[in-house]
């Protein structure tokens, strides 16, 4: 129940969530489409679609062999975009399980997650590292195994830079 005296909360609003799966399913399903449309083609004209290059292919009155075989090709595609999309979902349940978790606590009356001052210098700091890090990699100083240590600290670098700047934001602009 809540308190007659103050605003009822608003229900969470869960459009922006379905827009953000609907594209992130999109991008990373976009290369089947154009396969499967060769293929059905294909079969259509009794046709073969070979890894190793274009086949003849009888179709409308022409040879459409080339053309099948380039949409055929675009599976290739889907070896980016599938563990690229895996993330991205994997990024969007994270972010829905927190929303909901802060919608929840702003129900019951208690104060979403909130941020003490910043010191943005260790944020500047951590990037020099990271930067270092990457520098003697690429340079060779340090064995390329430790590349992928530099990638994932610089991604969770960037996402609580990012946190951090909207909570920010956020709590300047909700100021009572």
């Amino acid at each position: 129940m809540t308190d007659a005296s103050g605003p009822s909360p608003s229900p969470f609003r869960m459009r922006l969530y379905w827009w953000a799966l609907a594209v992130i399913l999109a991008l990373t399903l976009w290369p089947f489409v154009p396969v499967l449309l060769a293929n059905g083609l294909a079969a259509t004209g009794h046709c073969a679609i070979s890894e190793t290059g274009p086949t003849p292919c009888a179709l409308f009155g022409g040879d459409w062999g080339g053309p099948l075989w380039a949409l055929a090709s675009l599976i290739r595609v889907a070896f980016f975009t599938v563990p690229a999309g895996a993330t991205l979902l994997f990024f969007w349940g994270v972010t829905l399980i927190v929303s909901l978790a802060a919608h929840a606590r702003r129900r019951r009356g208690r104060n979403p997650a909130s941020t003490g001052r910043v010191n943005f210098g260790w944020y500047a700091l951590a990037l020099a590292v990271i930067a270092a890090l990457g520098y003697g990699v690429l340079m060779g100083w340090l064995p390329g195994a430790v590349l992928f240590l530099v990638l994932f600290a610089a991604i969770f670098w960037l996402f609580s830079f990012v946190f951090v700047l909207y909570a920010m934001l956020r709590r300047s602009r909700i100021k009572p």
